[in-house]
């Protein structure tokens, strides 16, 4: 029977198609692969065998099962990957891959740790030497001491305060060689240097030169990065009249000379990192001066322009009054309960109550005489902006059409309510939020105009209903409240990510007769009017102490990782057990479990007492109070 031809090549292609093997369970002629060695691979023999499946082969079985390679395919993979060398009596003629070059990377000593093989048609493989091996090679170099190439030449440039060249290829390492000059590089290529190459540059005078792509340019930089504090010096030289692409051989053989690289040498500066282009919008201290804090007000001191947010609150009590108010005011350039507003088109979609807002609308044209016409748009039908196969897509490219025909810059978009343009959505599961809180955005990005979700509150009356995640995902929070005794309105700015909260706003609704029914009886609606001539900031908080920060903060990540609703109630919280552990993964590092237990009573019944946190039957949740300190 004839010999296996590929059988030599069964430790390299293992360690390609299956990892590293098992060392507790391998020895010398055989390596075993996974947790209890279920596969081996026979060494002398060249063939494998899966213990658990019951089945096994040669080197071309595998491939097969591990890479579904067969044939010339199968061929070729074991040429490129591993660099096996063999007449195919069966294949078609083909250019055989041919070594033009090799590379010898040797220790301090000169001995030769790999090799890093050139062929033609182009390609690099790294070999060690393996006086085991069929050809006293082994194409694995797992393991081997990396070291950067020419390190001899390079110690001893080192010691007499030569410069030390840093290029991207061993071929680079030689044309330099052939000037007089000592330089290196790394085996692999672009990106593949590390900090263990760099070890060996210390006290070293570096000029790294790149090649003129980016990928040399990013090599470049890691280089120097690591050399920084291990080398004597580091710059980077960009030479002259380099074509795309080119390297120092290229500059070499287009008329550069080694005294010519030492003169650019010379003028090159020491290397210095970069700032990134930052894709979040990075601003550095020394810039902050020349950063335009926000003016974009839509709404004076309650909104800007194009950011997200809500007014929510109890059924009557008149939160969708106030948003219509607020969206005529925008649209007629008119002052909004005494705040100045920047004029703009507004988009209302009022899934509740469409054809009672067409009376509002009347109320306010009556109320307030206008005359001209004003940039407003009533959608009074539904929209479905939670299914997947939903109206996002659809109601943005209205809005945009819209857009195109309005006078006036699209500004405000209002959408009345959440839970109607949300059907089927659980508003207590984060998920679910996180799908509308990013319609909403997408909405907000497509038209560049600022989006208003009208809210209700929960059953506690305490905060907006739903997740916490929709407070914390959004930019302007309004909270509009009726007491039932005066029957004044408030509306209290809850959060303002980008000013200061806590603006109260007193308005009344006062009735308008628009008209009259068949039997006489007067049709009426109602418009939005101050309660009163002057608003009132709300007071400076006090700041909590820390102990009561740390506890509150927690709190909120903890609702926000493992909450749910209260058993019994509208209010969304977490169990203390889950609380308790993620404050002492986050906060209770060294502290004993008696002193974890004494910082949670003390500062949760502060809490407590303040009112910013609820309890009851081992849950706990945020209130408003508490709300405002996060």
């Amino acid at each position: 029977m004839a010999a296996d031809p590929f059988s030599a090549h069964m430790e390299a292609v293992a360690r390609k198609c299956l990892g590293d093997p098992n060392p507790r369970l391998s020895c010398a002629t055989e390596l075993r692969f996974g947790t209890h060695g279920s596969l081996s691979v026979d060494l002398e023999k060249g063939v494998w065998a899966d213990h658990e499946a019951n089945t096994g082969g040669g080197v071309m079985d595998l491939l097969a099962r591990e890479k579904g390679l067969r044939g010339q395919e199968a061929i070729a993979w074991l040429r490129s990957e591993v660099g096996a060398y063999f007449e195919d009596r069966n294949a078609e003629p083909a250019p055989k891959a041919r070594v033009v070059a090799r590379y010898d990377y040797v220790d301090e000593n000169g001995e030769v740790l790999f090799q890093v093989c050139r062929f033609e048609p182009k390609t690099f493989k790294q070999r060690r030497p393996d006086p085991s091996s069929f050809d006293g090679w082994s194409w694995s170099v797992k393991g081997v001491r990396p070291v950067p190439y020419n390190l001899p030449a390079v110690q001893s440039a080192i010691r007499a305060g030569s410069l030390v060249f840093i290029v991207e290829g061993e071929k680079d390492v030689e044309a330099l060689g052939r000037e007089g000059l000592t330089a290196t590089c790394n085996a692999g290529g672009a990106g593949k240097w590390s900090d263990a190459l760099s070890e060996h540059l210390a006290g070293a005078d570096v000029v790294i030169l790149p090649d003129n792509d980016d990928a040399g340019r990013s090599h470049a930089a890691t280089v120097a990065a690591s050399l920084q504090g291990r080398a004597k010096r580091v710059r980077a030289l960009d030479l002259p009249d380099l074509p795309s692409k080119g390297d120092v051989s290229d500059w070499l053989a287009m008329g550069g000379d080694g005294v010519e690289l030492l003169k650019l040498s010379d003028q090159a500066k020491a290397w210095t990192p970069e700032p990134p282009k930052s894709r979040f919008g990075a601003i550095r201290w020394a810039d902050l001066d020349a950063v335009t804090v926000r003016q974009d007000w839509l709404i004076e001191d309650m909104m800007f322009c194009g950011d997200v947010g809500m007014v929510y609150g109890a059924s009557g009590s008149g939160k969708s009054f106030l948003m219509t108010h607020a969206g005529l005011c925008i649209a007629r350039g008119a002052p909004f309960l005494g705040h100045a507003t920047r004029k703009g088109s507004v988009i209302y979609q009022a899934g509740e109550g469409g054809k009672g807002l067409v009376k509002r609308l009347r109320a306010h044209k009556q109320e307030f005489r206008v005359t001209e016409d004003v940039p407003f748009i009533l959608l009074p039908a539904r929209v479905d902006l939670f299914s997947q196969d939903g109206d996002e897509q659809a109601f943005i490219e209205e809005c945009q059409a819209w857009q195109r025909v309005l006078p006036e810059p699209l500004s405000l978009i209002v959408i009345d309510t959440f839970s109607t343009a949300s059907p089927g959505a659980n508003e207590n599961a984060s998920e679910d939020m996180s799908r509308l809180i990013k319609a909403g955005e997408a909405i907000s990005k497509a038209t560049g105009s600022a989006l208003m979700w009208v809210h209700h509150k929960n059953a506690a009356g305490d905060r907006e209903r739903g997740h916490t995640s929709l407070r914390a995902n959004i930019d302007t929070a309004i909270e509009v409240t009726r007491d039932e005794e005066t029957k004044t309105r408030t509306a209290k700015l809850a959060k303002l990510k980008d000013g200061d909260d806590g603006l109260k706003l007193t308005f009344d609704l006062q009735p308008v007769t628009v008209g009259a029914y068949d039997d006489g009886k007067p049709i009426t609606s109602c418009v939005v009017v101050p309660a009163q001539a002057e608003t009132e900031r709300a007071g400076r908080r006090r700041p909590l102490p820390r102990g009561q920060q740390r506890f509150l903060k927690t709190l909120d990540s903890a609702i926000a990782q493992f909450g749910g609703v209260v058993p019994g109630s509208d209010l969304y919280g977490v169990q203390y057990h889950a609380f308790r552990d993620l404050f002492i993964t986050m906060c209770g590092q060294g502290m004993t479990p008696a002193a974890v237990r004494q910082t949670l009573s003390r500062d949760g019944n502060d809490l407590w007492l303040s009112d910013m946190i609820g309890r009851d039957d081992h849950w706990l949740w945020i209130t408003e109070k508490g709300g405002l300190y996060l």
